[in-house]
C-alpha cells in the first residue's frame, strides 16, 4: 500500500530526503480497535519496506477519533501542514467519505484499507481502496447464508448512523430476496446503543433462521452476549471481527479481505512480522 501511494503520488516528487505518507485513523472512540489494529499493519509494511524511489518513508499520523469532523479536519492537517504526498485512512466508510473530498480536489491520493462503501471511490480520481466493496460484500453475504447456512427466514440490523451499516444492509436484502429468501424483521439501532432488548423481542418474534447484522464490533459484540443472555440460538452473521472474543459461545461468522495463501509473496512474508509475532485478520494485525 505504501509502495502504490508513493507511486501515484505527484510525478516530481518534493525536493527532500524523505516521502512523507499521511495517516488518518480512528485511534480513539467508537472504532478504536479497527484504527489501532491498521495502524499497527501500516507500521509492519513501513518496517519491511522504509524506503521508496530511493527516499526514506516517513508516516504521519492523526487521530479521527472516530468521528466525520474529525477525520475531515485530520485530513486537511495532513495536506495543509504535514505537505504529505499521499494519506492512507479511513477505516469507516461514512468518516472516509468525510475525508476523501478535500484529498480529491488537493489532487492528493487517499487510500483506504477498509472503507467499502461504493461512494468512496465513486466519480473520484484520487480515491482508492484496498478492500472489497459493498455490494460484492453483501452478495456473497446472502449467498453464503442461503447455500451454506442454509437460511431461509432472516432478521436484520442496521446502525443508521453508519453509511457502511446501511449501504451494506440494503446490498445483502436485495441479494437474499433474489435468491428466493425472506426478510422477516428489520431493526434499527445507532452507533453507541447498549440495550438491545426491543429488537431481540422482534427477532424473537420473527423467528428467523439467521440474525444478519452489518454493524461495527462493539454493537455486535454487545448483541452477542444479549441474545446469548436472553437464550436465543439462532446464528448471527456479522460484517467486522475484532475484538470476536467477547461474543464467545454463538454461532457467528464474518468476511474477511485477507488471505494467508494470497500472492504476491510480500503477503506470505508479512504474515507474521518478526516486530510484532502477529497474525493477520480481516485489516492489518491481530494478536
Amino acid at each position: 500500500m505504501l509502495f502504490c501511494l508513493a507511486l501515484a503520488g505527484p510525478a516530481v516528487l518534493p525536493a527532500r530526503a524523505e516521502v512523507r505518507i499521511g495517516v488518518y485513523l480512528p485511534m480513539t472512540g467508537a472504532a478504536a480497535a479497527m484504527g489501532q489494529m491498521v495502524w499497527e499493519g501500516i507500521q509492519v509494511a513501513h518496517e519491511m519496506e522504509p524506503r521508496i524511489l530511493g527516499q526514506e518513508i516517513r508516516l504521519f499520523l492523526v487521530d479521527t477519533k472516530s468521528d466525520k469532523i474529525e477525520a475531515a479536519n485530520a485530513v486537511s492537517r495532513l495536506i495543509e501542514r504535514e505537505r504529505v504526498a499521499a494519506i492512507i485512512g479511513e477505516v469507516i466508510s461514512s468518516d472516509t467519505l468525510a475525508g476523501v473530498p478535500i484529498a480529491e480536489r488537493a489532487g492528493i491520493p487517499n487510500i483506504s484499507p477498509t472503507a467499502t462503501n461504493p461512494l468512496v471511490t465513486q466519480d473520484r480520481k484520487y480515491a482508492f481502496r484496498a478492500c472489497f466493496v459493498d455490494d460484492l460484500q453483501g452478495k456473497v453475504a446472502a449467498r453464503f447464508a442461503w447455500q451454506h447456512l442454509k437460511a431461509r427466514r432472516v432478521a436484520v440490523l442496521i446502525d443508521q448512523a453508519q453509511d457502511y451499516c446501511v449501504g451494506l444492509a440494503a446490498f445483502f436484502m436485495r441479494e437474499f430476496k433474489k435468491l428466493g429468501g425472506k426478510i422477516v424483521s428489520i431493526s434499527y439501532i445507532q452507533t453507541g446503543d447498549q440495550d438491545f432488548s426491543a429488537q431481540i423481542s422482534a427477532f424473537r418474534m420473527a423467528n428467523p433462521d439467521l440474525i444478519y447484522a452489518p454493524s461495527y464490533y462493539a454493537e455486535n459484540a454487545l448483541l452477542a452476549k444479549q441474545l446469548q443472555g436472553l437464550g436465543m440460538k439462532v446464528p448471527m452473521r456479522a460484517c467486522t471481527s475484532p475484538p470476536i472474543s467477547t461474543a464467545r459461545g454463538r454461532p457467528l461468522t464474518w468476511p474477511a479481505n485477507f488471505c494467508k495463501s494470497m500472492k504476491p509473496n510480500i503477503t506470505r512474508n508479512w504474515m507474521p512480522s518478526p516486530r510484532w509475532g502477529r497474525t493477520a485478520t480481516f485489516c492489518c494485525a491481530k494478536p
